[in-house]
């Protein structure tokens, strides 16, 4: 069951960093401090001042002190799970994300027992994301692949991190999605009012990923160099080919003129390629 104040910040649409400056909020916490509970964060912000002897009056009176209660418990968590949001970008470590992400687990689970709204539901799965999605990109960087029982492979042991192989996995393809793609993904989720669920970010991931393939197959049909070591090879070929030319005129020097000429025409096809590839 909702409270007056979640269901006022439904009705405006809000998401929790939206609070403080929402003008519309604010007069609706100024007209019902008195009656209903309004997060004493947001009424110090807004330098409102609850009347208590109104205040504890009305709650006699609709026998709401149970709700109330529940209400600030609410308040606290919210609070906390805002705290949990700003630490995202603080992050060092991938014991740091586990952590975090641990936090974030925990109150989501205490939040589904408690019956507490979807938005607050959302709001602790979206932290617990973030914060694996963080371990992934960490984890993509230091865990080598390799035969583990080489000595000379250098790879993180995910047991002292608390990590399973199967998490490890999960978090890396987290972190390969691009940032854009995550994000719009992360909007929809939230905006569609439903729990955010993990089936539905593997799906995101895997249309991500079938996404980046379409692309680099676009750029092979259209014979666009990929990378440094394919620019190389095309150049050691070229290089090849002028020097089987060049050495024709060791015996007919005649053909000098034609090698230059030969060279010359190559030249140009390459940078109108070039040219091309720059405008598409």
């Amino acid at each position: 069951m909702l409270t007056a104040f979640e269901r006022a910040v439904q009705s405006f649409n809000l998401r929790p960093g939206e609070y403080v400056r929402s003008t519309k909020l604010k007069q609706w916490a100024r007209k019902n401090l008195n009656k209903v509970y309004v997060p004493e964060a947001l009424l110090n912000a807004w330098n409102l001042r609850v009347d208590e002897a109104t205040a504890h009056a009305t709650d006699k009176s609709q026998g709401a002190g149970a709700s109330v209660t529940q209400a600030r418990e609410k308040s606290t968590a919210l609070a906390k799970l805002d705290q949990m949001r700003q630490t995202l970008s603080v992050i060092r470590t991938v014991d740091d994300a586990k952590q975090l992400r641990d936090q974030a687990e925990a109150m989501r689970i205490y939040a589904l027992k408690q019956k507490y709204s979807v938005e607050m539901l959302n709001y602790c799965t979206e932290i617990k994301i973030r914060a694996e999605r963080s371990a992934g990109k960490m984890l993509r960087e230091t865990v080598k692949a390799g035969n583990p029982n080489s000595p000379t492979t250098r790879r993180i042991k995910l047991e002292d991190l608390g990590i399973s192989f199967n998490q490890s996995s999960e978090w890396q393809k987290m972190a390969g999605m691009p940032d854009e793609p995550f994000e719009r993904w992360m909007a929809e989720a939230e905006g569609m009012g439903e729990k955010i669920t993990m089936a539905g970010l593997k799906e995101a991931i895997e249309q991500s990923r079938l996404v980046q393939k379409e692309k680099v197959e676009r750029r092979k049909n259209r014979n666009e160099p990929v990378g440094f070591e394919v620019l190389r090879k095309l150049a050691i070929k070229m290089l090849n080919i002028g020097l089987q030319e060049l050495k024709k005129t060791e015996a007919n020097h005649s053909a000098l003129h034609a090698a230059k000429t030969w060279a010359y025409c190559r030249l140009q096809e390459n940078e109108s390629s070039a040219k091309f590839a720059e405008g598409n």
